[in-house]
């Protein structure tokens, strides 16, 4: 019992700093909350998940808008699937989301649905 409280505290936290960044929050295909992003003068939309522990971007995306990394160790593991080698991680990357602005570390990684996932990471 007291671990879905702690998940529904974490959720109306999350909801409530999305409301207080003034993003625009809006509902992709499969009922997934996505939010108005930017990163280096480029325009994006970042999908909220809150069982992603960190900032995920895939490699297409951070190609396309010349987002600078560097090649770390690590991996990813979706649920469902094998653990999957990162590329690599962005760290400091200036981020807007609504009216607030930041620096945060992106992991640059082999996604397959969706190019770009703020998760509890950022939301924290």
């Amino acid at each position: 019992m007291d671990e879905e409280r702690h998940e529904e505290e974490i959720s109306i936290a999350s909801i409530l700093l999305l409301s207080a960044t003034q993003s625009k929050v809006g509902e992709q295909a499969g009922s997934r909350m996505y939010v108005d992003t930017g990163s280096g003068g480029k325009k994006l939309q970042a999908t909220v998940d809150m069982g992603v522990d960190k900032v995920y971007m895939a490699k297409e995306l951070t190609d396309e808008i010349s987002l600078p990394y560097k090649k770390e160790k690590g991996y990813v593991k979706g649920v469902n699937a094998e653990s999957l080698p990162i590329h690599g991680v962005a760290r400091g990357t200036n981020i807007q989301v609504g009216a607030w602005k930041g620096k945060v570390d992106i992991t640059v990684a082999p996604l397959d649905d969706r190019k770009f996932y703020v998760g509890m990471d950022f939301l924290n």
